[in-house]
This record gives C-alpha cells, structure tokens and sequence, in this order.
C-alpha cells in the first residue's frame, strides 16, 4: 500500500513566502518526485484528503505541520493524525513567542526518537525542526529528503537525521 505524507499548513500562512515551508516541500515533492501528497489549510480539508487518500487505496504515512499560525487547529487535527508520526516546523523567530512551546511536552522513545506532544494530544513520534525566513528553502529541501526516505521504509530516523541543527531567524 502506497503511504502518503500529508502537509499541513494554515492558508494564513501561505501568504508569506518566507514561512511557507511546507507549500515549498510539496511543490519539490510534485515536481521531482511524483508522490502521492496532500497538503492541506483547514481541519475540513484534511478531512476531506484523508477521505480521498483511503478511497484511492492509499494512507497515510507521516503529518508535516508548519507551526505558523496553526496553533488554533492542532487540537482538532490530533483526532485526524492518529498515532501516526508527525513532523512539526516551527519558525524560530516566535518559537517562544505564540505559547505553542509552552504547551510541549516532551519524553524519550526508542533510540534518537523523540515523543512530544502537546498537552493533551497523543502521543506519537515527534521531530520539531525549527526555521528562519533565510533558510526555509533549505529547510524545504531536507523535508523533502528526509520524507522520501522516511516513506521508502518507514524508518522515522531519517526524520531526526536530517533535522537542522543551526539557529537562523
């Protein structure tokens, strides 16, 4: 069974090129690769692409969420993403800024796995990688390395390999 990444990212934040992460990921993805992908503004919308992505045959693998402006819809898509693992892109300019990392809790899994939630969602493997407005095309680019990989085998290694270690606003 094919399994398909599902980018979510606020249609707010979509209007600023610089913190749009993950319309950037999906577009390399399309373009280079081919996957199956759904990204995705609204609770409804996820809704509606998990309901596509099922009917096709298909589901889903990894969740990708662009922080941005998303705080308000993170509880409602808890229900929707299930245990499956998620890849939360934080910018770092407000990453103390929104109260989002206040409500983080983390814990340790197997190995280099990190499982973080936020207080009362569940619990599931967990990447925060964080961005700034000059490296969030490479930040795309890594994603879109890191998910490749992680979909070939499901192997969510790949996911915490890849994150960025620097700090840039």
């Amino acid at each position: 069974m094919t399994r398909v990444p599902i980018f979510i990212e606020v249609e707010e934040t979509r209007k600023q090129e610089e913190v749009k992460v993950c319309s950037k990921a999906v577009a390399i993805l399309t373009e280079k690769h081919g996957l199956p992908i759904g990204l995705v503004g609204t609770v409804a919308e996820a809704q509606g692409v998990l309901g596509e992505i099922n009917a096709a045959g298909l589901s889903p693998a990894i969740f990708v969420v662009n922080t941005f402006g998303a705080k308000s819809v993170l509880r409602e898509l808890d229900p929707l993403m299930g245990e499956l693992p998620v890849l939360y892109l934080r910018r770092r300019l407000y990453a103390g800024r929104s109260g989002l990392m206040d409500q983080l809790q983390g814990g340790a899994g197997s190995g280099q796995e990190t499982v973080a939630v936020l207080r009362g969602m569940t619990p599931r493997l967990t990447s925060m990688w964080f961005y700034g407005s000059r490296n969030s095309d490479e930040i795309a680019r890594r994603v879109v390395e890191a998910i490749i990989r992680f979909v070939k085998d499901g192997n969510f290694q790949h996911i915490e390999n890849a994150a960025p270690a620097g700090r840039e606003d």
